[in-house]
């Protein structure tokens, strides 16, 4: 799309654009998805609306946009808003800006009515930004989680919030009115996010404000001129520039008039402030000033210097699953307290909430993390340097940070989780987890985090799991760096972040290790993408991802994923089992005189490659054919014969990818059946003597399901279908050979087919497919039979047939970028042998063997069974 060129646009008040279950994508500079002019209206509905440079949708000059379960997104604005009352309402989906910068909604001029309902994704650093010019903005939010800053320099925005909606502020925000029933919170666990300076500030019963108090804000949380309180204040942080020796009051809300109203309650981190066991607050409208709020908090850690706070300890409790408390007061070494047995040097971490500590800890007692989370953020440091104090991890407890540091020894029966960087300048015993991820507990499958420990690394059965973007060996990855020496067992796992593999060479540095690397560390789980499987391999003591193989000769290839043949195997199945040919059906006796009804079933063994006999691929089949005449003409000794036909099969394969480096193979398992339908006609030159020319042709049409199973990647299952043409001729003479009779049948054959399947994506993220596409199949053969026994209506036929079979296509599949074929020769010799019983006039017996063989290992063996009976 050319510069300055919308996608869409629409102008003028009776003209309405809709779209339904698509994608608009604009991708010029300054080029919108959406614009809507001059009292125009869009209506989207599950739709992807995207401008990668420039405005999603754009309403102008009075116009509208009524967007339900859609995803938004654009660069630096969602939505803009210009000219005239514009009206938006959205309802489900998400929201998106992805410039720096960038704004959910931004009004350059005119009004603009908001309504958000349902949104529980919005991505922006602003929710809002208002030029001077404009006139009133109405932004609603219903069931709605808002996130960024609102940036308006007057009192022309009005905000409301219902009960079940919230606003993340993340800097300082301007709003003219604002009324919350829901839930507003200022700071995170990064601590303070400036000021929201509010004209009218009315907080609803049931509602909750979360503030961090931040002693180093040179302004309130909240400055209003006028505010009526009510609801919930909850406190989620407490800072300072020093270690507090006496009580510090805290302005939450500076209003210019006096102040209505109170909060009804006073929570930290989600529980009642008289349950909170690490500080005490006092909150209340000041006496002295009744424009403000003030709270006055007092940390146990330090009550020793404060005779009004309670005894002296080092537990912090966070009995709120959900809540969270950010400390970014220094804790420091204090003089034991008898009262309550505390040593004055030790923290104790306890229920189920996180406790974040933001500061340069000096204290020198050990560090206990018995239940949650304990979690260094950006400053956070625990110890000074060359200390040698502990920090205890209990099983199903919590220890972690974002560029924290810990000046001492880690020892985890937990988790340890790291965001960015997380350094222990001492020893690691691991006897639970390590994870990367961040203090949500999630890891997004972002990579560049590393866990640094210097020191040594001990593994009691622990594991550790990294997130890699599988390609080649300068892909981004999460690290564990180990400066000393490692001894015991640990398990690797690795998630694939967002990489489409690649092959290695030396391979991706997972772990590295510069002392003694005694330790072991062992793949925990299949790591693939698109065609590639990688390894584990150790080298010079360090730890590596390998997507090479080591074949027999030395050759480097690439570590195919066993699934392969599976997907491979149940395609030719499907299509191999639909191959027949006249004599299948009808076994060497020609038509009766009244037509035939016949059963067959057959079973076999198959044996393939793939991918350049990487893989290897075993599979058993089975199937069960019915049919019978319908409809007969006889001319002479000629006859034209016509039937219906259906059978139902059934195969199964195992698919064993090529060795790793440590010889080992993984394997894959994968099903498919299914029923086929079809017609058959057959014309005979002599029916009745069984001699001369006969041309047989059928059709068939295939309905298969498969399934793949794939180790512990999971299973996929996906539908295919085949449809197959195939017109057949010979030429059968006898030869006397005393009381019995020796037939000759030159026989030629041509099979179309065409088989399609479902299109599927994995566990792993790999796109599978391009099975589908056409193949011809020609047969050339010659059947040989003879008549033993004449005796009533008795008749014992022997035969033997050879073929030559070549086949114009392989199978194919693709695993992403990359396409995998079958080895399938493209001759195959073939033998078969059996014995037909025509028992009686009306009933014979067919049974046989068959055999195929062809170049790259390839092989067939089968074996059928068919009874007929006649008119």
């Amino acid at each position: 799309m050319g510069k300055n060129a919308d996608a869409i646009s629409s102008d003028g008040a009776k003209s309405t654009f809709v779209l339904n279950n698509g994608s608009t994508i604009a991708s010029g500079e300054n080029s919108r998805a959406v614009a809507m002019t001059h009292g125009g209206a869009l209506e989207a509905n599950s739709t992807d609306i995207t401008s990668e440079q420039s405005a999603a949708i754009a309403l102008e000059s009075a116009s509208s946009a009524t967007v339900t379960h859609s995803n938004v997104s654009g660069s630096n604005v969602a939505f803009s808003f210009s000219g005239g009352k514009n009206v938006a309402t959205i309802d489900g989906g998400s929201i998106t800006a992805t410039a720096s910068g960038g704004s959910a909604f931004a009004v350059d001029s005119g009004s603009a009515d908001i309504n958000v309902k349902n949104v529980q994704t919005m991505n922006a650093d602003n929710l809002l930004t208002v030029a001077n010019t404009t006139d009133a903005v109405t932004l609603r939010a219903e069931n709605s989680k808002l996130s960024g800053a609102v940036k308006a320099s007057g009192n022309n925005v009005s905000m409301t919030l219902d009960a079940n909606s919230q606003w993340l502020l993340t800097a300082d925000s301007s709003v003219g009115n604002l009324t919350s029933s829901g839930r507003i919170t200022l700071g995170d666990e990064n601590g303070s996010a400036g000021t929201l300076n509010v004209g009218n500030f009315t907080l609803l019963a049931n509602s909750q404000t979360d503030v961090y108090l931040d002693a180093n804000a040179t302004s309130a949380p909240i400055v209003a001129q006028n505010a009526t309180l009510d609801g919930t204040l909850n406190i989620t942080g407490y800072g300072s520039a020093s270690t507090l020796s006496a009580d510090s009051a805290f302005t939450v809300i500076d209003a210019e008039n006096a102040i209505n109203g109170n909060f009804t309650s006073l929570t930290v981190a989600g529980m009642a402030s008289g349950s909170v066991d690490f500080i005490t607050f006092s909150g209340t409208i000041d006496p002295a000033d009744v424009t403000n709020y003030v709270l006055t908090p007092s940390l146990t850690w330090y009550a020793s210097q404060n005779p009004a706070a309670t005894a002296a300890h080092g537990t912090f409790t966070l009995n709120n699953p959900d809540g969270s408390f950010t400390l970014s007061t220094a804790l420091v070494d204090q003089n034991a307290e008898a009262t309550t047995g505390w040593d004055g040097k030790s923290l104790t971490k306890e229920g189920q909430g996180t406790l974040i500590l933001n500061a340069v800890n000096s204290y020198s007692g050990t560090t206990d993390v018995n239940q949650g989370t304990l979690w260094l953020d950006e400053a956070g440091v625990i110890g000074v340097q060359n200390s040698e104090q502990a920090v205890n991890v209990a099983a199903g407890a919590t220890f972690g940070g974002s560029n924290g540091v810990v000046n001492g020894n880690v020892n985890s029966n937990g988790t340890v989780q790291f965001n960015d960087t997380l350094t222990i300048n001492g020893n690691l015993s691991n006897a639970g987890s390590i994870v990367s991820g961040n203090i949500e507990g999630t890891n997004g499958a972002t990579t560049g985090n590393t866990l640094i420990v210097n020191g040594d690394y001990t593994s009691n059965q622990g594991s550790v799991t990294l997130n890699t973007q599988l390609g080649d060996d300068t892909s981004p990855t999460d690290m564990l760096n180990i400066t000393g020496n490692t001894s015991g067992n640990t398990t690797l796992y690795i998630n694939n972040a967002g990489g489409q593999g690649a092959l290695t060479q030396n391979g991706i540095a997972v772990i590295t290790v510069g002392g003694e690397s005694n330790g072991t560390f062992v793949q925990g789980n299949q790591v693939q993408i698109n065609a590639y499987e990688y390894r584990l391999y150790q080298d010079s003591g360090d730890w590596y991802l390998r997507s090479q193989a080591t074949s027999d000769n030395g050759d480097v290839t690439p570590q195919y994923r066993a699934d392969i043949g599976s997907y491979l195997s149940n395609q030719w199945l499907a299509r191999d089992l639909q191959m027949q040919t006249l004599s299948d059906r009808e076994g060497s006796q020609f038509k009766s005189e009244n037509g035939t009804t016949w059963a067959r079933f057959k079973a076999g063994k198959n044996q393939s490659t793939a991918a350049e006999s990487n893989i290897d691929i075993d599979s058993n089949y089975s199937q069960f054919q019915i049919g019978g005449d319908v409809a007969a003409w006889n001319n002479g000794e000629q006859s034209l014969v016509v039937g219906v036909m259906g059978s139902y099969m059934n195969a199964s394969s195992d698919s064993t990818g090529n060795r790793g480096g440590d010889g080992s193979r993984f394997s894959a398992d994968g099903k498919v059946d299914g029923y086929n339908l079809g017609v058959y006609a057959t014309w005979f030159a002599d029916a009745r003597q069984h001699q001369g020319f006969y041309v047989d042709s059928w059709y068939q049409y295939g309905m298969y399901h498969n399934s793949v199973d794939n180790g512990d990647v999971g299973s996929t299952d996906y539908d295919s279908n085949a449809n197959a043409v195939s017109l057949e001729t010979g030429y059968r003479y006898d030869v006397a050979l005393g009381d019995n009779t020796l037939s000759l049948t030159p026989q030629a054959q041509i099979v179309w087919q065409d088989y399609r399947a479902d299109d599927i994506k994995d566990s792993s993220g790999t796109t599978i497919d391009g099975q589908n596409g056409d193949s011809w199949t020609t047969r050339l053969g010659l059947r040989v039979d003879s008549k033993m026994n004449k005796a009533n209506d008795a008749v014992i036929q022997p035969f033997a047939e050879a073929n030559w079979l070549h086949t114009s296509e392989d199978t194919a599949v693709n695993f992403g970028d990359t396409q995998i074929k079958q080895d399938l020769p493209a001759d195959r010799a073939e033998l078969k042998a059996g014995i037909q019983a025509n028992v009686s006039k009306q009933w014979s017996v067919i049974a046989q063997v068959s055999g195929q063989k062809g170049d790259n290992d390839y092989s067939d063996v089968n074996g059928s069974l068919n009874v007929r009976y006649s008119w």
